[in-house]
């Protein structure tokens, strides 16, 4: 028996050398959780000596740092029921070395003459711990980015296709389904080239995807115009990326912009562009057929263009005028201060002016009178234009400078006149009177022009034969003389008046009707040449009588024939 004492010895010492060795924490516990030997490996993991932990209860190590309740209930009711346990996990803030997770196993032995011990392994997994919840956080992350890259998909407006390396549908958006009416059933796990009865078998795409694409891992704006059996003729802008997608292996994005109405209206903008051409070649010919001088000027007043006429009128080149200042034209033969007054302070208040005049001495040409309008107008490329058209009114202004003086000359003649004359207008509204009306009515012209003949006067010219003449007579005849009128006159008394009429085309007075008055009747007239007898037989001449006819005027008169007179006055002798 004393040689198997040293066998048991040596079995103590491999032991503990092993439980050295161990990287792990180990305490050995007796039957009263009172520590009976620990490992290297626990006294450095809690930084604590043989002599603090030897010999003491588990809980009252290190300050009492294992009474945990957790580890209360490992070793009181739990390993006394079983004599193993594993994967205890166990978490708790130690003093030295702060929060940890551990695991714990624990093993039942039976050690000789120690009697019954209790192996509690420990392992550290905090970090592990931090790695998987680093772990699950990014899986978390990496799903939420996932869900958010494919609610962005869902979301994007154009056609997206998602394929494998064998150019097999992995997925496609909401908007691809939308556009070629397909469904994902119809779609997923297929080749692109078998999408749609074979829709997408289009050469050019087999060019980008199968030469372009492999050769690059992005292509932008590949054109690709084809007609698709639901949606007709479309124009799509095609981009591809190649991805690294995780577990999903590479994988192709391949986006589709519809660029058809685009297309579209790039062809309307070319075809609007030629057409604006056209109008501004139209336009152009149309400058240069206007008789009137043209300029047309930028927002700096340099003539951008001339039509022919302006040329000729001035006696200049396109050369020494086209790109100059308006006013360095001509050697600053346009430098006029009216026309500064224009173009500076007129025409940027107004985009409209019309009819300014403007009177000047040109070097070739003399003086002129032009009247000048002015436009500004949106001229597309060319910006804000002004074209400035000039009317050379040189004559005319002669002509009516002619005319004023024949009026002035034809009034002094009316003024001079000693019989009273009216000028009514075609609503009989008196226009003028002469100097010899306004004395022998005793009226003044405030009282009588623009008013109407009836109106002069109080009314004194309201006479029912002088409405006859007006109204019924003079409009078939643009002549009358000697209608006799006979009146009393509110303040001249009872008058006899013979009028003579004329209608007259006066120019910019249109139609005027001169209305002359006399004193002297034509019964007066016979009186002087036939004698009172005659006249007396004879009566008033003009006028209307009882029946409504004109007094002697298409009938015969009242004295008898000369015949007869003579045989009268034979059987009186």
């Amino acid at each position: 028996m004393p040689k198997q004492k040293p066998a048991v010895e040596d079995i103590q010492d491999f032991a503990q050398n092993i439980g050295d060795t161990v990287r792990e924490p180990l305490l050995m516990l007796d039957t009263t959780l009172r520590v009976q030997s620990a490992n290297r490996a626990f006294y450095q993991t809690f930084h604590v000596t043989p002599e603090e932990t030897e010999n003491h209860l588990i809980y009252e190590l290190g300050n009492g740092q294992w009474d945990i309740p957790d580890l209360r209930t490992l070793l009181e009711d739990v390993v006394p029921k079983s004599s193993v346990f594993n994967d205890f996990e166990l978490e708790h803030t130690f003093p030295v070395i702060g929060r940890r997770v551990m695991l714990l196993n624990a093993r039942k032995l039976l050690a000789g003459n120690h009697g019954e011990l209790l192996v509690l392994a420990m392992e550290d997994v905090t970090d592990r711990r931090r790695a998987e919840e680093e772990v699950l956080k990014a899986a978390a992350d990496l799903k939420a980015i996932e869900t958010f890259s494919e609610n962005i998909v869902d979301t994007v407006r154009e056609p997206l296709l998602t394929l494998d390396s064998t150019l097999r549908v992995h997925s496609a958006n909401r908007a691809f389904y939308q556009t070629f009416h397909v469904s994902a059933e119809e779609t997923e796990g297929r080749l692109i080239y078998e999408l749609g009865n074979g829709q997408w078998d289009i050469p050019a795409l087999r060019t980008l995807l199968e030469d372009v694409v492999p050769k690059s891992s992005v292509f932008n704006d590949f054109e690709l115009e084809h007609t698709f059996p639901v949606i007709g003729r479309r124009v799509m802008l095609l981009n591809a990326r190649k991805l690294e997608a995780g577990n999903h292996g590479e994988l192709l994005v391949l986006a589709m912009e519809d660029v058809t109405e685009r297309r579209h209206a790039e062809e309307e903008v070319l075809k609007a562009a030629a057409d604006l051409k056209a109008i501004e070649t139209f336009s152009e010919n149309i400058v240069d057929t206007v008789r009137e001088p043209l300029l047309t000027l930028d927002s700096t007043l340099r003539v951008h263009s001339a039509n022919r006429a302006f040329y000729q009128t001035f006696h200049v080149s396109a050369k020494e005028t086209e790109g100059r200042l308006i006013y360095e034209l001509g050697n600053g033969q346009w430098d006029i201060p009216a026309l500064r007054t224009l173009l500076e302070d007129v025409v940027p208040k107004s985009s409209v002016f019309n009819d300014f005049e403007l009177e000047h001495t040109f070097p070739v040409i003399g003086r002129r009178v032009m009247l000048l309008n002015a436009r500004k107008l949106e001229a597309g490329s060319h910006a804000e234009l002004l074209v400035l058209a000039m009317e050379d009114v040189t004559e005319r202004r002669r002509a009516e400078a002619d005319l004023k003086a024949i009026g002035t000359y034809a009034q002094d003649i009316v003024d001079t006149v000693r019989e009273p004359l009216l000028m009514l207008d075609t609503t009989l509204r008196v226009q003028s009177a002469n100097r010899a009306f306004y004395q022998t009515f005793h009226v003044s012209p405030e009282e009588t022009e623009h008013h109407l003949i009836y109106e002069l006067g109080n009314g004194q010219w309201d006479i029912p034969d002088l409405r006859t003449l007006l109204e019924d007579i003079v409009p078939k005849s643009s002549v009358f003389s000697d209608f006799e009128l006979e009146h009393d006159f509110p303040a001249i008394g009872r008058r006899v008046m013979l009028l003579n009429a004329r209608q007259l085309l006066a120019g910019s007075h249109a139609e005027l009707l001169v209305l002359a008055t006399g004193y002297k009747s034509q019964q007066d007239s016979v009186r002087a040449y036939l004698g009172d007898a005659i006249a007396d037989k004879v009566g008033p001449v003009w006028g209307f009588d009882a029946g409504g006819e004109l007094r002697n005027m298409w009938r015969r008169t009242a004295q008898p024939a000369a015949a007869s007179q003579r045989r009268a006055e034979g059987h009186a002798a």
